[in-house]
């Protein structure tokens, strides 16, 4: 299994779309810029059949270090979530 970079899907949808390399890094730098505005808003943003976006609460933990008995607390906080859709995960298997 491979890595594939930023630059080498870029690459791929050029050249499957008949666009330039430009214009795909473009149009995804623009996508990446707004799914982190409308999270960063509280929204939610699904993209059908592929992946949704969403801010959940973590929970306050408390835990501890291994091997020397402190004990520590974490606060709650907001984490952003990414789930994939059914349908993605199944094309995958």
């Amino acid at each position: 299994m491979e890595k594939v970079s930023k630059k080498e899907l870029v690459a791929n949808v050029a050249k499957t779309s008949g666009k330039t390399q430009v214009e795909v890094s473009t149009i995804l730098e623009a996508l990446i810029a707004t799914i982190k505005e409308q999270v960063s808003k509280g929204n939610e943003v699904d993209i059908y059949n592929f992946i949704n976006f969403k801010i959940v609460t973590q929970k306050a933990k408390t835990g501890k270090i291994p091997g020397t008995d402190k004990v520590y607390t974490t606060t709650e906080k907001s984490v952003v979530k990414a789930v994939l859709s059914k349908s993605f995960k199944n094309s995958v298997e």
